[in-house]
């Protein structure tokens, strides 16, 4: 968890993928707070994919918050999918609101499109 804080931006990213590796809930919180102040989109990406594989109902916000705040199309995509692993369907309408609030990332993403057609499947 100390690494989530090194200078080095690839040493950060390693870390998330440990601690994803390792399963341990308890790392959520210090991988929601680095998120939201992570500059590197790379470590930002290891980050929101990661959140996914814990299942954890405290990751519902923040990827919905990457899926409403960023420009970048790839963040907004894992985080779609880390959602679709975390969240159960009560998260829909966030989910919808939340898509369609930026109708260029609409056009641009698979997750409306499941949606629409009744494909989104939450794990």
């Amino acid at each position: 968890i100390e690494d989530l804080n090194h200078s080095d931006a690839d040493i950060r990213r390693q870390a998330v993928l440990r601690l994803a590796e390792l399963g341990d809930r308890r790392a959520v919180p210090p991988l929601i707070r680095r998120l939201s102040r992570e500059e590197d989109e790379d470590v930002r990406a290891a980050i929101v994919s990661s959140l996914g594989s814990f299942r954890d109902p405290r990751s519902v916000q923040p990827l919905l918050r990457i899926i409403n705040g960023s420009d970048n199309w790839e963040i907004k995509t894992w985080a779609i999918e880390s959602l679709r692993h975390t969240a159960g369907r009560e998260a829909v309408p966030d989910l919808i609101r939340a898509l369609t609030a930026r109708p260029n990332f609409v056009t641009d993403t698979f997750a409306f499109r499941w949606m629409i057609r009744g494909e989104f499947q939450f794990c």
